[in-house]
């Protein structure tokens, strides 16, 4: 990746130098087009977002006519967070029109920008779009797996089942239909199926850290607190390894802070959502769990209801802007 990033750079200088204009004919606008594009690609795959963030505009601003360049530019966006620039690029992308493997790619980025926002109904839009004619052809495991959990998360449970059956004879499928499946059964109330379902994906060699989670709380539910302690810690060392690989992502942090929230850690959880907060101010999911700290604390004198409250309408503002829903922990 380091070599294609520099040989882009290079084509870049060759065809326009710093400050000079963009050349005029359109087979060479469309070569520099391309460039930008395609470094864009490699730096968001690098995960130096604001750099692809920059190349994802340049090569808009070089063709904007081309559906490539609003495509590019919108995954930077959305893998930075900056939800409604992606958005808006990628709608951009669709009303511009294309081949059909860019636009059911379109769809799908609009169909995890969604998925992140929260968005659950406008997700599973996107992504039927995305596995209807014409887009047959280009279904891919993923797109099952992702329509399954959001018909869980529509509370769709036999649905979700149903959805995730196929992929079975797909090894590399397997962790996340058993802990999709997991999930669906323990919504559904059969604890006996989604404990089996989560044991399965522990089988597997790259192991969800909520799985551990989903298995604890089940094994809790059933009288057995021995083992419920047991996939806890075994939550805690997964997360820690993704804290550690993910310094920068107030994601993992905030994951595991939740986990030390359910197993009563309330000074180890306001921590890592205090942390999750200054990697990303505006992550509203951290700012929620970080009022619950001040609020629900068994330890009276680490009860802020002043702080607790700014949090949680700080958070609510932001996803509001964000999703047009307030994240309500007040």
């Amino acid at each position: 990746l380091e070599s294609a990033d520099q040989r882009y750079r290079r084509a870049i200088e060759l065809i326009r130098a710093p400050g000079e204009k963009d050349p005029e004919d359109d087979e060479t606008r469309r070569f520099l087009a391309w460039s930008y594009l395609n470094n864009c690609d490699v730096l968001i795959r690098m995960n130096r977002l604001q750099e692809a963030t920059e190349f994802g505009d340049a090569a808009v601003e070089v063709d904007e006519m081309m559906p490539m360049t609003h495509y590019n530019r919108g995954r930077a966006y959305a893998a930075s967070r900056i939800y409604d620039v992606a958005i808006k690029t990628f709608q951009h992308a669709l009303e511009l029109g294309g081949d059909l493997r860019l636009l059911r790619n379109v769809h799908l980025g609009l169909a995890h920008v969604y998925f992140d926002l929260g968005e659950i109904d406008s997700a599973y839009r996107h992504l039927n779009v995305s596995m209807t004619p014409p887009f047959l052809q280009f279904i891919d495991p993923g797109q099952v797996q992702m329509l399954a959990t959001l018909e869980l998360l529509r509370g769709r449970y036999e649905k979700a089942i149903g959805t995730v059956k196929p992929l079975k004879a797909m090894p590399d499928a397997l962790v996340n239909v058993n802990l999709i499946a997991g999930e669906a059964w323990a919504a559904a109330g059969d604890l006996d199926q989604a404990a089996d379902k989560f044991r399965k994906t522990l089988q597997a060699e790259m192991t969800p850290p909520r799985a551990h989670v989903f298995l604890g709380e089940i094994q809790a539910k059933q009288g057995d607190l021995e083992a419920s302690q047991q996939s806890f810690r075994d939550a805690l060392a997964a997360f820690d390894k993704l804290v550690t690989a993910n310094e920068e992502d107030p994601s993992p942090r905030t994951n595991r802070g939740a986990l030390f929230m359910r197993t009563a850690k309330m000074d180890e959880a306001r921590e890592d959502f205090a942390v999750a907060t200054k990697l990303d101010p505006r992550f509203f999911w951290a700012l929620g769990n970080l009022s619950l700290t001040y609020s629900a604390s068994a330890d009276p004198t680490q009860r802020d209801g002043n702080k607790a409250l700014a949090l949680a309408d700080q958070a609510c503002e932001i996803s509001l802007q964000r999703n047009g829903w307030c994240l309500s922990v007040r």
